[in-house]
């Protein structure tokens, strides 16, 4: 499980609001199977996410008169679907073609992608300008402002090669007009 900040907000004298930090769920099935598919790449690999996202909240009522709200975001990711190249559904300008995605998606409906992944090589665990590009596009490509990347890197091969270790994150952006 991946945690992650947000920001809280009070928007009445007599209640308190707190957002918790995003919570995203992988089951370990669906994790193994993203590595699984980057080790057994030549090269890098990227595809869409899909899932549910939603909010939960839950109100405290206490005897001060002072109610407290506490929300909290999550993301369950169920499946990802490979793209057969990278910048399969997006131009080189991060323009996302819906009808790419759509094929992409095959029987899975539009509403169930909460994102995308991308597994690099040889590279830190930052998103690139291009990625946070494309992400902003996607986003709005698809009408939902909650959208996550999820970013696979693989560490270093054990002595004997049996061994293989990868490093994953997820990132949220935050749009100030969503």
């Amino acid at each position: 499980m991946l945690r992650f900040s947000s920001s809280s907000d009070s928007s009445h004298p007599l209640s308190t609001s707190s957002m918790a930090e995003p919570t995203v769920r992988m089951s370990g099935i669906v994790l193994a199977s993203l590595m699984f598919q980057h080790v057994n790449s030549d090269s890098d690999v990227e595809g869409l996410i899909l899932g549910e996202s939603k909010f939960e909240e839950q109100i405290t009522i206490s005897d001060s008169q002072a109610d407290h709200i506490h929300i909290e975001e999550i993301y369950n990711i169920q499946k990802h679907m490979a793209c057969p190249r990278l910048n399969h559904f997006y131009n080189s300008v991060g323009e996302v073609n819906m009808d790419v995605v759509k094929n992409i998606l095959a029987d899975n409906k539009q509403e169930s992608v909460i994102g995308w992944y991308r597994q690099r090589r040889n590279s830190g665990q930052q998103m690139t300008f291009r990625e946070k590009l494309v992400h902003e596009k996607l986003k709005a490509s698809l009408s939902n402002p909650h959208m996550i990347f999820v970013l696979l890197t693989p560490s270093r091969l054990t002595a004997t090669g049996a061994t293989h270790r990868t490093e994953y994150a997820a990132f949220i952006s935050r749009s100030r007009y969503t």
